[in-house]
């Protein structure tokens, strides 16, 4: 639920703004908890890194307008042109 509310938070135009340090509160508790039910060596550093997701969100703004999400729709795309190269630069 930590996570769940913070993300939410940080997604909102309207409050991101306002709830920067109560979301990167709630991160913090999260990854706490995340240690304590799983042991703190499962704490990858995508997990850890949810830490500065506050920080980012201050400087950056909402998760929306920095986020690579929209963009995932192309990488079949990307990745299908890259493969293709491949295989044209190998002669087959």
């Amino acid at each position: 639920m930590l996570l769940s509310v913070a993300i939410r938070m940080f997604l909102s135009p309207d409050i991101c703004d306002n709830v920067g340090d109560y979301g990167h509160g709630l991160l913090l508790q999260f990854v706490e908890h995340f240690g304590q039910l799983y042991g703190a060596d499962k704490i990858s550093y995508n997990v850890h890194g949810l830490v500065d997701l506050g920080d980012e969100v201050k400087c950056f703004g909402q998760l929306d307008s920095i986020s690579s999400f929209p963009h995932e729709n192309y990488s079949d795309k990307i990745s299908f042109r890259g493969l293709t190269h491949s295989f044209a630069a190998r002669g087959r």
